[in-house]
């Protein structure tokens, strides 16, 4: 029988955020460059949003592998706050074939927060409901991105919408076969 968690955690990037080159920011698309080889390899997955300088994480696997990650990431000088805001044992991944999932800005992620009663994306502020919303809000984003995408596609085409955001039901949702075994963010 396998240990399976799921761990939530929040940072602030300690770099300045740079325009979006291709819908993702660019020091955020190097670390997940940079993943895209060792979550399989790992047995890591979950999901990732980054919004007004913060970084939102789902890390999922076994115990044992999660722990070291978290070791790995509270040490790395490219976020800082690291605060794990839920942490619990799983019987099956949520993100089950996800090596880790980028998430951009949305409406839906907005329209969540605004509910909520939130006006910007600080999860240093949210609750544990807003917390298990916004998981469940990426298990349905990525659920319309699955519909949207066929599975013989190899790389969908990125574009903007009028407000300059990627559309998360064309290819706002980038899939991206990511992690980090060594450095950074399991993103």
């Amino acid at each position: 029988m396998t240990d399976l968690v799921q761990v939530v955690y929040i940072s602030r990037a300690t770099f300045k955020a740079m325009p979006a080159s291709g819908g993702v920011e660019p020091h955020v698309a190097r670390i997940l460059q940079q993943s895209r080889t060792n979550n399989p390899r790992l047995g890591l997955g979950g999901v990732l949003y980054y919004g007004e300088g913060c970084f939102f994480q789902c890390l999922e696997g076994e115990r044992e592998v999660v722990d070291k990650m978290l070791a790995k990431l509270k040490g790395d000088d490219r976020h800082k706050d690291f605060k794990v805001v839920l942490q619990r044992n799983i019987t099956e991944r949520q993100f089950t074939d996800w090596s880790m999932k980028y998430i951009p800005t949305n409406a839906t992620v907005k329209g969540l927060l605004a509910r909520a009663g939130y006006d910007r994306f600080d999860p240093y502020q949210f609750d544990q409901k807003t917390i298990e919303d916004l998981l469940t809000t990426f298990r349905e984003l990525r659920a319309q991105a699955d519909r949207a995408i066929p599975s013989h596609a190899a790389q969908p085409e990125v574009r903007a919408n009028e407000s300059g955001a990627m559309p998360y039901v064309v290819a706002g949702v980038v899939v991206l076969a990511c992690a980090v075994a060594v450095g950074w963010f399991v993103l």
